[in-house]
């Protein structure tokens, strides 16, 4: 019992370090984006210097080229991290998804079920691939665009599409609502899991 219990804190604290990761990764981003834009605003000088023929919101994008100084092995990096921990996280939701449907689990998958798919979201989720991976993949999906729109080879040849700050805001604007939902989502499985591990002694 005490094994199985280890067993799936283990597994909820990788959960947690790994939004965490994914999260930090995402918000250092975006603070670079919006120190670029500050500094765009803040000298219009170097603006008209280095961009005097471009439009107002290519200034903006073009202006976060200060993020292209990390070396590309870096750049790489961060990418292929990303993703490898995506696709661990989604393996390790896809396997216990298929526990789930033995006749009588053991102690470690009953408190991981209620840990990580709690009641309240359970209307929410399919038979095998429940909705919270959904809700980290799309954290990861976003953070990932970023890493690759943002530190990828300089613009102008990266921004070739036509209006870059919609996709900027769409793209924001889902990670923002998806990052909302995940938060509600571990907030109640964290309350949920804590009672039933007081009821299991």
């Amino acid at each position: 019992m005490y094994i199985s219990l280890s067993l799936s804190i283990s597994l909820y604290i990788y959960i947690y370090i790994y939004l965490y990761i994914s999260i930090s990764i995402s918000i250092s981003i975006y603070l670079s984006i919006y120190l670029s834009i500050l500094i765009s605003l803040s000298l219009p000088f170097y603006t008209n210097f280095y961009l005097s023929n471009w439009s107002i919101y290519q200034n903006l994008i073009l202006m976060t080229h200060f993020c292209y100084c990390l070396p590309s092995f870096f750049r790489f990096f961060i990418l292929c991290f990303h993703f490898l921990l995506s696709l661990l996280l989604l393996f390790v939701y896809v396997a216990f998804s298929f526990l789930f449907t033995l006749p009588s689990p053991p102690f470690c998958l009953r408190f991981s079920s209620f840990v990580l798919f709690p009641p309240p979201f359970r209307f929410l989720s399919f038979p095998l691939l429940p909705c919270f991976p959904f809700l980290l993949l799309c954290i990861c999906f976003f953070s990932s665009y970023f890493c690759f729109l943002f530190l990828s080879p300089p613009p102008p040849r990266l921004f070739s599409f036509p209006h870059p700050p919609f996709f900027i805001l769409l793209s924001l604007t889902l990670f923002l609502f998806s990052l909302s939902l995940s938060t509600l989502a571990l907030s109640s499985s964290l309350f949920t899991g804590f009672l039933f591990w007081l009821k299991s002694f």
